[in-house]
């Protein structure tokens, strides 16, 4: 199973961890104040998913859309 599941909205992107690892990986490496969740998912603009997608690649996390 992936770490994170991409799902693309048009104007937003969901991203969901799957495991406390990737959860964990968002808490430090993306949580700030202006940070938003729905339910469980990260809301991201999709200019910024590329920059998310290369930053998995690096700490060998798995995903899927």
């Amino acid at each position: 199973m992936a770490d994170f599941i991409i799902a693309d909205h048009g104007s937003i992107v969901l991203v969901t961890p799957t495991n406390d690892e990737a959860k964990g990986w968002l808490k430090h490496h993306v949580d700030t104040e202006e940070t938003q969740y729905f339910g469980g998912a990260l809301v991201v603009e999709p200019r910024y998913l590329g920059d998310l997608i290369d930053g998995f690649h690096q700490w060998g996390f798995d995903w899927a859309f």
